[in-house]
């Protein structure tokens, strides 16, 4: 046993006699947790199989917390166990639990400073991990960890981890397990057993916040991932909880009550499944409910949408790493689908830019392959000079092709990009929609759409036309005779 080691075990004698029997919760009849009264050691399994413990130095042991700028942890010592666990039961939104609390203190006296409480639900494979905060700390930068999950288990355990900025992503891990990333712009992670055999997995597992998503972030200790409080928040006022939750699916096994129409046809025990179980926990806790796919006109019907490549076609010689395309695909570009050579316009952009072109074209177009018969409704009938002109050519297609849409969604195209970073204005004035360029460089020059967002609307002749970027409000232009919604 390390040095460390035994600080922590000689701080934990005065919890419970050695040898004590273990506190299990069960959670959904399938997974449990197990804490040893003596040292404070839990286990997590499911269907009879152990997958993780709390060891491990780069768990802290399973515990840790900051006070007065430094951070203890049970691993370390420094932190003590306020009398014995306490085990109870309660209910929420989520449903019923048993659970098991564990106060903790520097000195193992007095007030616990800090509480970690393990939750079991009893109508879902559900644990949940809450951490509280009877007394402030008003220096707690270094962070917390609960619940620290090291793994045990033989499988060969893979994570996929949400990722971005923008409506984000999963990626797998990086080297073995854990292997995520962790930290801020990140979310839950799903972990799964590899399939070697094309069997599908027996269980998966996702897990992520349940509270405080901002400040309650993932992390990766090496061997354990960690969750718990980020290590920049400086204060941590009086009462205040942050709560994450491991949820489970079994191969075989039933969704859960609240979900079962939305999960008809997502198979048990893979990793769509675990998705479902999560996001079914957090919806209840917070008092929502899943939406039926055809809640709307923008899922109910057909629609156009201008994000993905298109939008962000290359204009110069390809990297040599990425597949070659042909010389018009080089050269065509998402206004007017121009075949323009593409140039960098105006000193600032170009000094920014380094002389390259601009990654998105704001500029007119001189040689468009649009025919003319789907620019009668253009600002110049049978002439492409906007982004606007653009998709009423577009429009006019479909309607000539007999493709019922009933809404288009514009990405990215209308708003100033780039101006600090996102968004200028959130307007639909010419700044933002029209060809003012008096933002440029930091915004891209705008040649949008120069009468207005409701004009394009009136024009298109559609119920809606919506904007949609992941990380800002979602805005709708319906009806077309409606006040701007901005």
């Amino acid at each position: 046993m390390s040095l460390r080691g035994a600080a922590a075990a000689t701080a934990l004698l005065c919890c419970a006699p050695s040898g004590a029997a273990p506190l299990t919760l069960v959670a959904g009849g399938k997974l449990t947790l197990s804490l040893d009264p003596s040292t404070l050691a839990y286990k997590i399994g499911i269907g009879g199989a152990e997958w993780f413990d709390s060891g491990g130095e780069g768990g802290e042991g399973g515990f840790a917390y900051s006070a007065d700028g430094k951070t203890v942890s049970h691993a370390s010592g420094g932190m003590k166990p306020v009398g014995a666990p306490k085990q109870g039961s309660g209910s929420d939104a989520s449903g019923a639990f048993t659970s098991i609390a564990v106060g903790f203190s520097r000195s193992g006296g007095g007030a616990a400073e800090w509480v970690a409480t393990f939750k079991a639900y009893t109508n879902r494979t559900a644990l949940a991990f809450e951490q509280h905060w009877p007394v402030a700390q008003p220096r707690s930068t270094g962070g917390t960890v609960f619940p620290a999950l090291r793994k045990t288990s033989a499988e060969d355990l893979g994570t996929l981890e949400y990722t971005g900025s923008s409506c984000g992503f999963m990626v797998g891990a990086k080297g073995s397990f854990p292997g995520i990333q962790g930290g801020p712009s990140k979310g839950y992670v799903v972990i799964a057993p590899k399939d070697t055999s094309g069997a599908g997995a027996a269980a998966t597992f996702a897990v992520g916040p349940v509270t405080e998503h901002f400040a309650n972030q993932g992390q990766n200790g090496g061997d354990s991932l960690n969750y718990g409080m980020a290590k920049t928040f400086a204060f941590v006022p009086a009462g205040y909880t942050i709560e994450t939750v491991l949820v489970a699916t079994v191969d075989g096994g039933a969704p859960n009550a609240m979900s079962a129409d939305s999960q008809a046809s997502v198979p048990a025990g893979g990793v769509n499944a675990a998705l479902f179980e999560y996001g079914d926990f957090l919806l209840s806790r917070h008092g929502k409910q899943r939406a039926l796919g055809n809640h709307k006109t923008e899922t109910e019907y057909l629609g156009y949408s201008t994000t993905a490549f298109y939008f962000c076609a290359p204009r110069s010689p390809p990297n040599p790493r990425t597949p070659r395309l042909s010389e018009d695909a080089l050269r065509a570009d998402n206004l007017c689908d121009c075949l323009d050579v593409p140039v960098c316009v105006g000193a600032a952009a170009c000094n920014k830019s380094g002389g390259l072109p601009s990654g998105h074209n704001r500029q007119t177009c001189t040689h468009s392959p649009i025919p003319s018969e789907y620019l009668q409704d253009a600002a110049t009938p049978g002439v492409c000079g906007s982004y606007a002109d653009t998709l009423l050519a577009v429009n006019s297609a479909l309607k000539k092709q007999g493709i019922p849409i009933k809404h288009y969604l514009l990405d990215s195209w209308w708003y100033g990009e780039g101006w600090n970073g996102g968004a200028s204005l959130w307007e639909d004035v010419p700044t933002c929609t029209g060809n003012d360029t008096s933002l440029a460089p930091n915004a891209y020059p705008a040649d949008t759409f120069p009468k207005g967002l409701k004009e394009f609307h009136k024009q298109v002749g559609l119920e809606k036309s919506i904007w949609v970027r992941c990380q800002a409000p979602l805005i709708l232009l319906a009806p077309a005779d409606s006040a701007s919604p901005c």
